[in-house]
């Protein structure tokens, strides 16, 4: 079954700090995190100073971090059975180990942190050939672009879109996973508001392998006005779906699994 994941968004308390940031996660706070039940696995990502410009935020904000308040992302792997509320339980009772000495010698500004249910597996495209070797298929980025199905009798329509293998007919492209914003988030995120607390509904995860080459075949498509062959059946995915935001993160970690479990 494919684990539900927590998206954290963070950054150094300035420029200058950006090493001890790092430092303190990779030495402190992962493993504090994966030491929570139900965390499984965690990848930590930067915000990539390449983004396909065509498309927001670079095309608002072409100079890097495009706007963006929070730099970094990390995204925790959740048991399938670990609930949302498993989770935050999990993370204030687990509070007292991420404990430091002075609080305000801490590099972070904590960001917001989503939960996502998986609609699909991870799907690759029917169309890769087995590589020569394992290395020239590892994801070295991320593309993670929140949307919404524009109604609910678009849906179908906009699941079979991505059926159609969508961005994975192209090279640099190695698989995607469909994520449903989970019906219960951290209180502190959301405050009062109704779900979907004013986010888009679902998330696509697409894994890069070789960025350039994807990005120069997306902007191909994106200039003939179509991203993937057209199928008379399916209307456009402009009719289908909205997104605002998609970014790009480059992978600065492996897939960290938990030292020890108590």
């Amino acid at each position: 079954m494919t684990n539900n994941i927590l998206l954290a968004y963070s950054r150094p308390r300035s420029g200058e700090l950006d090493e001890e940031y790092n430092a303190f996660f990779d030495f402190f706070y992962t493993q504090c995190m994966l030491s929570v039940p139900g965390v499984v696995a965690a990848t930590r990502y930067r915000l990539s100073h390449q983004q396909m410009e065509w498309i927001r935020p670079a095309s608002q904000e072409p100079r890097w971090p495009f706007g963006l308040e929070h730099t970094y992302l990390t995204v925790y792997e959740i048991e399938p059975s670990a609930s949302a509320e498993d989770i935050f339980d999990g993370m204030r009772e687990s509070a007292g180990a991420k404990t430091v000495r002075n609080p305000d010698q801490v590099p972070v500004v904590w960001g917001p942190q989503w939960f996502y249910t998986p609609i699909t597996s991870r799907e690759t495209s029917a169309r890769l050939k087995p590589k020569e070797n394992d290395e020239a298929a590892t994801p070295t980025h991320i593309w993670v672009v929140p949307n919404s199905p524009l109604s609910e009798d678009v849906e179908l329509a906009n699941n079979l879109w991505y059926t159609t293998q969508s961005n994975l007919q192209y090279p640099g492209f190695l698989s995607v996973t469909r994520y449903r914003l989970g019906p219960v988030q951290q209180p502190g995120d959301v405050g009062e508001t109704a779900w979907p607390h004013g986010r888009h509904t679902q998330l696509a995860l697409w894994e890069l392998s070789d960025l350039p080459t994807a990005a120069h075949h997306r902007r191909k498509a994106y200039e003939a006005g179509a991203s993937f062959p057209n199928y008379p059946w399916i209307p456009p995915i402009r009719e289908l779906r909205k997104a605002d935001d998609h970014i790009i993160y480059q992978a600065i970690t492996n897939r960290v699994q938990p030292i020890f479990k108590p």
